[in-house]
Formats: C-alpha cells, structure tokens, sequence
C-alpha cells in the first residue's frame, strides 16, 4: 500500500526529471527546421560541439583539483568544521566547481590542514579555467561563429530536409509518405543541372 505508493512516486519523480530535459532535446531538433528558429538552435547547436573538449578539460580540472581539496580537508578531521563543502568526495566536487564561477570564500579554505597549499592550489585552479580555457572558448566560438555565417542557407535546407524525413518515419502507419512516391534532390542553384 503506503510504501508501494511511495517508491512509485519517487520513480515517476525521478524519469519525469529525466524525461523533461530530453522532450526539450528533441524539441530542438524540430525547431531547426524553422525559418525564424533555424539558424539560432543550430547555432546553439554548433556552439556545444565546439565547446564540448573544453568542458572535459573543465571537468578534469574539477575533479583533480577538487580531489585535492577533499584530501586537504578529511585530514584536518576536525568534528567542528563550520564549512562542509569539502567533507566528501561529491562535494569537494561540487566546491571546486562553484569555485571556478567565484562561489567560494578563501575564508573556507582556512579550515584546511594547509592553507597556504589550498589558496595556491585554489590560485592555480582559477587561473587555469578562467584565464586560459575562458580565452580559449572564445576563440572557438569566433570560428563557429564565421563558418555558421558562410553556409548558414545551406544549413538551414539540410535541416529542413531533416525534419520533414524524421516526420515521415513517425507518420501514421498505413499513410502514404508526404512526398508520395517521388523524391525531391536539392541542389544547390549554382550546380550543374546534367547531373
């Protein structure tokens, strides 16, 4: 009865997490058919597989550095810590994260067994994600940015294209195609018509 009802609740909690994030995936890749909508998502798009190395060097950094942080402060071993972002592994990692984007006090790091060590190795951790993979980032998104603008009609056909096909394999069963039984070839309008 009760704790049945619980658990399912808390599973239908859980997928329904899960399954909003990805409803809203798959809505982008309709949106990309859109004239208006189109060249933003793929742009977004774009933007996320260029940054995609980055964000793992991102997170490498996070869980060395936040590894080391976690050692530091689970040898002070002291019962009245009053900052626990460092009592555990998981949230040492979540620390050093909010730290790259300034949510960490050097007040915290205090209550290390070295302080001294924890602010260099807090100076090298911020050092490292916002100066150099911050300017990296950017000079990768100037790259996008430019190879979006010299094909974007292109693009913006293919993706069309696309969508219209992902919509005929999930049409109703037993409808004929949206195109019938021809094929539409596109081409560009500077291409040879022999072909």
């Amino acid at each position: 009865g009760g704790a049945d009802d619980e658990e399912g609740t808390r599973w239908h909690a859980l997928l329904s997490a899960v399954c909003h994030p990805l409803l809203a995936l798959k809505s982008l890749f309709f949106l990309q058919g859109g004239s208006r909508t189109g060249p933003l998502v793929r742009t977004v798009l774009l933007v996320v597989q260029a940054t995609a190395q980055y964000f793992a060097i991102l997170l490498l950094a996070v869980v060395s550095f936040g590894s080391s942080f976690s050692l530091l402060f689970l040898a002070a071993e002291d019962p009245d810590l009053e900052f626990d972002g460092f009592s555990s592994f998981g949230r040492a990692l979540m620390s050093a994260y909010t730290a790259v984007f300034g949510g960490l006090a050097l007040s915290e790091l205090e209550e290390s067994t070295s302080p001294p060590l924890a602010n260099a190795l807090l100076a090298i951790l911020l050092t490292a994600t916002t100066l150099l993979l911050v300017n990296l980032i950017v000079a990768s998104l100037t790259n996008v940015f430019e190879e979006i603008s010299e094909r974007a009609a292109a693009e913006a056909t293919a993706q069309q294209a696309k969508v219209v096909l992902e919509y005929e394999k999930t049409g109703v069963s037993g409808q004929e195609p949206l195109g019938g039984k021809w094929v539409q070839v596109l081409r560009r309008k500077d291409a040879p018509t022999g072909l």
